[in-house]
């Protein structure tokens, strides 16, 4: 589900994005909420501005302590902490990441040495694409202001979007 906002600019939009990942091995997905800034390029084209800086970062920033998308914050926080209380596997591997381990694989791993693959999913089936207006309200977020990687926003295209990281 990709839920906007109006960027800082006309053309511009801080868009959020819902996925689910599944690491191998797990049977129950996690939930994971993530923002991108888009804007048009000079040749009109919608892109994905990898780093945001300045004005558009505290921009995101308020954006990310509006009171509507706490809630949405919120909604995937309680999805994935029912998934983790849910599934031990998958706390475990939480558990794990929070604590800072890095994911890698290594070529020539057998598939028993292969628990570092995970698959990036379009979030919650059958939600369609949302637009909201910008209310102006603050509060005070749990959000991060640090910009995501392009390469982990799933496609728009309708279908569930899955990306392998090994």
């Amino acid at each position: 589900m990709c839920y906007t906002k109006p960027g800082l600019t006309e053309d511009s939009y801080v868009v959020y994005v819902t996925y689910n990942v599944r690491f191998k091995r797990v049977d129950t997905p996690a939930p994971g909420l993530m923002w991108c800034y888009v804007l048009k390029d000079e040749s009109g084209n919608y892109i994905i501005r990898e780093h945001v800086i300045g004005e558009e970062a505290d921009y995101v920033a308020k954006q990310n302590q509006t009171e509507d998308v706490r809630l949405l914050s919120n909604q995937v926080n309680e999805r994935l902490r029912q998934a983790i209380e849910s599934d031990t596997l998958l706390a475990g591997i939480y558990k794990d990441l929070r604590n800072g381990a890095i994911v890698s694989g290594s070529e020539g791993e057998d598939e028993e040495g292969e628990d570092s693959m995970i698959s990036l999913e379009e979030g919650n089936e059958g939600q369609r694409e949302s637009s909201v207006p910008n209310d102006g309200g603050e509060t005070a977020a749990e959000s991060s202001s640090e910009n995501q990687s392009p390469s982990e926003a799933p496609s728009g295209s309708g279908e569930d979007s899955k990306i392998t990281i090994e």
